[in-house]
């Protein structure tokens, strides 16, 4: 018995099943299961990436072992996550026609953990010069600060 089929997979589903497959005949199998790959990670956001899967209509990201997720393109961003914290994704594939039971098994786990926040330390002030109606002051820059707020008299003001 020697038959033609469309398919690696359709060659193996009917070997294995021995039932009643034509020549030529096509046999889904499951699709092929995608590899999560971290695009970037934040204190409390990260990006997930992964190659498309052909028959893939969208796909299923499992993170921590709780929350399930539904992505349609090869992008994911996942947001409001807690900084410094260890996470884990592990995701399917589900096919265009949305029958789960030919969707992929869960890949290769995705493993990151978020930045932590960083609390910065207060400037040093110095006051260079003091007048009656004015005073000029200076401080040395802090590590990671994206900027200053000057406060006088309870009125904060951007430097």
């Amino acid at each position: 018995m020697n038959f033609l089929y469309k398919s690696a997979v359709a060659a193996a589903v009917c070997a294995a099943v021995l039932a009643g497959c034509k020549k030529n005949e096509t046999v889904q199998g499951k699709l092929q299961s995608p590899s999560p790959e971290l695009e970037s990670v934040g204190i409390d956001n990260a990006v997930v990436v992964w190659k498309a899967v052909e028959g893939a209509q969208s796909y299923e990201l499992f993170i921590n072992s709780m929350t399930t997720v539904t992505a349609e393109g090869t992008r994911y961003e996942l947001t409001d996550l807690q900084d410094g914290t260890y996470y884990t994704v592990r995701m399917r594939a589900i096919p265009s026609k949305g029958d789960v039971r030919q969707a992929s098994g869960y890949g290769s786990t995705l493993r990151f953990t978020t930045g932590k926040k960083e609390m910065l330390s207060t400037p040093e002030m110095t006051v260079e010069s003091l007048a009656a109606d004015r005073a000029r002051v200076s401080w040395m820059a802090v590590k990671n600060a994206g900027g200053y707020v000057l406060s006088i008299d309870g009125q904060e003001q951007a430097v």
